[in-house]
């Protein structure tokens, strides 16, 4: 076995109602006024309000920022942080989807940093070094069960003028607690739940064949793509089943510890300038160039890991050769993300194939790309965007 190393620092707290925990939590954190982030859906369904109920019982107050956008920007994490300042908040709670979970990082982060938040992506003259202990603490409650921002190490901001999604990685913004309420998910209409979905799925699939990857990784992601393979489809039928919302919620966590310690690979590489530069939803783009990438990556390193795979969605692999069984789970993925209605082709998403040289550049750039088993060159990333079109 080869070496590895294995750090996961949050408190996690699953269950229907836990929210109304979040007072005792922040507590225990010893906060005396709270930011609450998240975006306006979060005071239409409640969240907020049951968030700040629950701070002023244990004596907390509690100043609201519920502005967020998808695809968060630059100037919309470091106001928001302004505001943090100016109100002397000690802790931050981030509550929403993936986008308000990583602005509340990006504000933890600047709260206790000079300059702006493009200064701490991974690529910025700060970078990962940047990001100190100082960093305030966090509170993580997703709405949606899609980025698993909750049980990670990123955030991803958009700069808008350059028309670049970049990350901030940091073990700094791990959360100190994630309260995964399966309650709260049951808002998310059918269109949602797929998208955010297959967007988890194809984390722990890039998480399970990065060149990081690991024994207890390997666990973890197929167990989190069983889940949402098995899952997801009843969820879009009938999101009111608790039940079934909290499988696809602990599927989901399960890929934000995968990918905390693998990275995600080309296809997560590829969506982010699919997404800077056509506006196209994250799990949508990501969705659409995984197929490619699955083939691309069927190497040697990768067979036996998709028949297991394959094994695990339920093919029946003992009387197939070697790569007709690797194929499958190909076949069986492909499938899967056209059967939840996510899947389509960039042609199909309206993106415009003369941008694909200068998507190539800024995919080149993306450190997630470091993570794929394959050094993958120019002329590799360009051909995926064709096969993709």
């Amino acid at each position: 076995m080869k070496e590895f190393r294995f750090h996961f620092p949050v408190e996690y707290i699953f269950g229907p109602g836990k929210i109304k925990d979040v007072g005792t939590e922040a507590s225990s954190l010893g906060s005396k006024r709270a930011f609450i982030v998240s975006d306006p859906v979060g005071g239409k369904f409640g969240w907020i309000d049951t968030v700040k109920n629950s701070l002023s019982e244990k004596g907390i107050e509690a100043v609201i920022f519920d502005k967020v956008e998808p695809n968060p920007t630059v100037p919309l994490v470091d106001g928001a942080a302004d505001i943090a300042k100016e109100n002397s908040c000690d802790l931050i709670i981030g509550i929403g989807g993936g986008s308000s979970m990583d602005v509340a990082k990006g504000v933890a982060v600047m709260m206790a940093h000079p300059g702006t938040i493009w200064e701490y992506v991974e690529s910025g003259p700060k970078g990962i070094p940047g990001i100190t202990s100082a960093t305030y603490p966090l509170i993580l409650i997703p709405t949606t069960a899609g980025t698993a921002s909750e049980t990670t190490r990123y955030a991803v901001i958009t700069h808008p003028e350059l028309r670049i999604k970049e990350t901030v990685v940091s073990k700094y913004i791990f959360p100190k607690v994630a309260i995964v309420d399966p309650e709260l998910m049951s808002t998310m209409p059918p269109e949602i739940t797929a998208t955010t979905g297959a967007d988890a799925f194809c984390q722990s699939l890039e998480g399970y064949t990065s060149r990081n990857a690991q024994p207890l990784t390997d666990l973890l992601a197929l167990e989190s793509m069983r889940l949402i393979y098995n899952n997801l489809p009843r969820a879009i039928e009938n999101g009111k089943d608790i039940d079934i919302r909290g499988k696809i919620a602990w599927g989901v966590s399960l890929s934000g510890i995968v990918i905390a310690h693998t990275g995600c690979t080309a296809a997560h590489a590829m969506s982010h300038p699919i997404t800077a530069h056509f506006g196209i939803p994250h799990g949508i783009a990501v969705v659409s160039v995984t197929p490619a990438t699955m083939r691309y990556n069927l190497i040697n390193a990768t067979r036996e890991k998709y028949i297991e795979l394959a094994r695990t969605l339920g093919a029946k692999v003992e009387n197939m050769s070697e790569d007709k069984a690797a194929e499958k789970a190909i076949e069986l993925v492909t499938e899967f993300l056209k059967k939840v209605n996510v899947y389509k082709r960039l042609s199909e998403l309206n993106v415009e194939r003369e941008k694909f040289d200068q998507m190539t550049k800024d995919t080149l750039t993306m450190g997630a790309l470091k993570c794929d088993i394959r050094d993958a060159t120019y002329e590799d990333i360009y051909r995926l965007f064709e096969e993709s079109f």
